[in-house]
């Protein structure tokens, strides 16, 4: 029986990706990693979404390893903008 592992965080990055074996090398990667829940490799978006229990990897463990692949396959990787921070109100409109 599997045990539901909560997920304590979600860290996304942005990861420049051709085709299915870049998101499977990627995937691939991150598994290797205790604490990693799951994990979107969306080749749409070039966008990584890794969920991580209390016990994940950091994010800079992550793109430590993320770039590794990168550099080798002459990709580029990056951790992504925080989408929390990424909050646009009516006030920050540019005035004409």
């Amino acid at each position: 029986e599997q045990v539901e592992v909560p997920v304590a965080k979600t860290v996304v990055f942005d990861v420049q990706m051709a085709c299915g074996g870049c998101s499977g090398a990627v995937t691939r990667i991150l598994k290797k990693m205790d604490g990693v829940v799951n994990i979107d490799a969306n080749l749409e978006t070039q966008k990584v979404t890794v969920s991580l229990s209390e016990e994940g990897p950091s994010s800079d463990d992550m793109l430590v390893a993320l770039k590794k692949w990168g550099d080798n396959a002459n990709k580029t990787v990056a951790l992504a903008a925080p989408t929390e921070e990424v909050v646009t109100t009516e006030s920050e409109e540019p005035k004409e």
